[in-house]
């Protein structure tokens, strides 16, 4: 059936629901079947469209429709990658997959995951669909997960949520390492939540502790644009002078992060001023930068034409 479960892959992906609907007809074992391919995808990964071949990583506008066809059919809802022992779950890889939150289906897609018995803290019941859908910075998806009943079960999971008291619990019920507080720091600053970031910097986290790629909180925070917690950082003594791992500064990273990947309802103008004002170097191209606010305070500031 190798050429039939191809076939339907093809009709996963393109959202083709009457074809697979007759493929699962005449073929029901389609359903359990694993691509020949390393990764041993079942039908139901390639709606999550993350972790198979490239080229198939694709989610129509249907992919609800495409999901419940599956479903009704006998989709194993909590199948692994790989030889079914290990792996990432359909939940897993749809909370991290670029695709259905392009296609604008990843929050309706993860309450019909969980709804047909998807465990929604994950298959060992740590709570790795929130922290992923969270650290991939996949706000639909962590709210689709809350609201499904996802438990927060840890304080950088607390902290990138907003939730201040919850974090000051598991502060204050202590055990926790340095790393797991530097982790929540930053995982604030991120998401904006300037009020715990403070908190954690009362409790005794390190400014300028560097995370992934050597970035510091203030780095997260001004690449992100969120205002108010560069100048909450900024105020403490957050440095402005160092370089992550791909030699940028928190104005190099930040005018990167706005050229390349900008965050909706970000400040950039006023955090790129902040960080002016702090004496970082405006050593980029005299042009500008295409976003109008951003120009016109560069242009004020005389340092583009």
């Amino acid at each position: 059936m190798a050429k039939e479960f191809e076939e339907a892959v093809d009709a996963v992906i393109s959202g083709d629901t009457e074809t697979l609907k007759s493929l699962l007809r005449r073929e029901p074992d389609l359903i359990r079947m694993r691509s020949s391919r390393a990764h041993r995808a079942m039908l139901i990964h390639y709606v999550a469209a993350n972790g198979v071949e490239d080229e198939r990583q694709s989610t129509p506008v249907n992919a609800v429709d495409v999901a419940n066809v599956l479903i009704d059919a006998g989709a194993e809802i909590d199948a692994t990658f790989l030889d079914g022992g290990s792996g990432t779950t359909p939940l897993v890889s749809l909370v991290t997959s670029f695709h259905p939150h392009k296609s604008g289906v990843a929050a309706e897609l993860v309450s019909v995951f969980v709804n047909a018995g998807a465990r929604v803290d994950g298959i060992k019941g740590d709570g790795e669909p929130l922290r992923l859908a969270l650290s991939f910075e996949y706000p639909e998806s962590v709210q689709a997960l809350i609201e499904c009943g996802a438990k927060i079960m840890n304080v950088e999971i607390a902290a990138g949520l907003g939730e201040l008291e919850l974090v000051e619990k598991f502060v204050d019920e202590g055990g926790l390492a340095r790393r797991e507080l530097e982790e929540a720091f930053w995982s604030a600053c991120k998401y904006g939540h300037t009020g715990v970031a403070e908190c954690l910097l009362k409790r005794g986290v390190d400014i300028d502790a560097r995370g992934g790629a050597n970035n510091t909180g203030l780095m997260l925070a001004s690449q992100r644009g969120r205002r108010d917690t560069v100048e909450m950082l900024l105020g403490c003594g957050a440095s402005v002078e160092m370089k992550n791992d791909y030699g940028g500064t928190e104005l190099g990273s930040t005018m990167y992060f706005l050229a390349n990947h900008p965050v909706i309802d970000a400040d950039y103008a006023g955090v790129i001023e902040l960080l002016l004002d702090a004496g970082s170097e405006f050593n980029f191209a005299d042009k500008a930068t295409g976003d109008d606010e951003v120009d016109d305070m560069l242009r004020k500031r005389g340092v583009i034409t």
